[in-house]
């Protein structure tokens, strides 16, 4: 399996970087073990190879992307939050893994991956954030499973700049 890191850009945040390509079989397998399979360890070996892999960035946090509530409880751990936990033990970057909260992400949410790329922009509003002036001025990281479209991303980046006011966000 050979990472080969992409440059990705978003509306609200700077530059950020997409490890590994998610389109290859071997990448899908591995997403799919963690998510499916219950395999969170994996994830937290990934995101640690990650950090051994990538610059580390200039950030006060990492801000995992959080789950709807039903996949959470059937799930029992947010993949992304065990990806950036692997980032952290490496890099020593805190988590801020409550900051983001899903306040109506319900438990019939469809999925991401289950939508046209059209359909994904509605992920907009999904967010919000629990301490509004907890991270002010702040310097974060997002960290997500998975890059598509960067719907996600962009809609979480947007929240932590208008409502939490963080100085900057990156992908």
């Amino acid at each position: 399996l050979a990472a080969s890191p992409k440059r990705i850009q978003i509306s609200f945040a700077g530059d950020g970087t997409a490890w590994l390509p998610y389109g290859t079989p071997t990448v899908k397998r591995c997403m799919a073990a963690i998510k499916f399979r219950g395999l969170d360890t994996l994830a937290v070996a990934l995101g640690r190879v990650m950090a051994q892999n990538l610059a580390r960035p200039t950030v006060d946090a990492l801000v995992p992307i959080p789950l709807a509530a039903s996949r959470l409880y059937v799930r029992g751990y947010n993949q992304a939050e065990r990806l950036a936990h692997g980032l952290h033990q490496v890099w020593g970057i805190p988590l801020a893994s409550d900051l983001l909260i899903r306040p109506n992400a319900g438990w019939f949410t469809p999925k991401q991956s289950a939508r046209s790329e059209a359909d994904r922009s509605k992920i907009y509003g999904a967010y919000d954030v629990r301490d509004r002036g907890r991270w002010a001025g702040a310097r974060l990281a997002l960290v997500d499973d998975t890059f598509t479209t960067g719907s996600t991303l962009n809609a979480a980046a947007e929240v932590c700049i208008k409502k939490a006011k963080v100085a900057e966000v990156i992908p």
